[in-house]
């Protein structure tokens, strides 16, 4: 097997873990080195938002999958990327949206609220 240089700007995978040779990571659908497409953190969430929405499942069980499912699915990811800070509010955005709808609370609520934490 005949080993082959990376590009700077191709992305490959290692360990479950995707990026290119700068050491970027994304969170959306990237293209790798050999044209085939990875799936990004975004489009896991969405999907698992999807299967969500379309079940009734109660408040409680909408935070047991967060924490079982989705969060697993978010933070391998994160901690070897270089997420800026616009890409972490799009997916709280998202996880925040799933919580409120299921756990019935209105967008009057502030995040702070939600997640029952300050930011000093």
């Amino acid at each position: 097997m005949r080993t082959q240089q990376i590009k700077q700007d191709e992305y490959f995978r290692h360990l479950g873990n995707v990026q290119n040779g700068a050491g970027q990571n994304h969170i959306r659908d990237t293209k790798m080195n050999d044209g085939s497409v990875c799936e990004g953190v975004l489009a896991k969430l969405k999907r698992n938002i999807r299967a969500m929405k379309a079940r009734d499942i109660t408040g409680p069980a909408v935070i047991q999958i967060l924490k079982i499912v989705i969060y697993k699915q978010i933070a391998y990811p994160a901690q070897f990327a270089q997420y800026l800070p616009k890409e972490y509010a799009t997916i709280q955005k998202q996880v925040d949206r799933i919580i409120r709808k299921h756990a019935r609370i209105t967008s009057r609520v502030g995040s702070d609220l939600l997640h029952i934490h300050t930011n000093k």
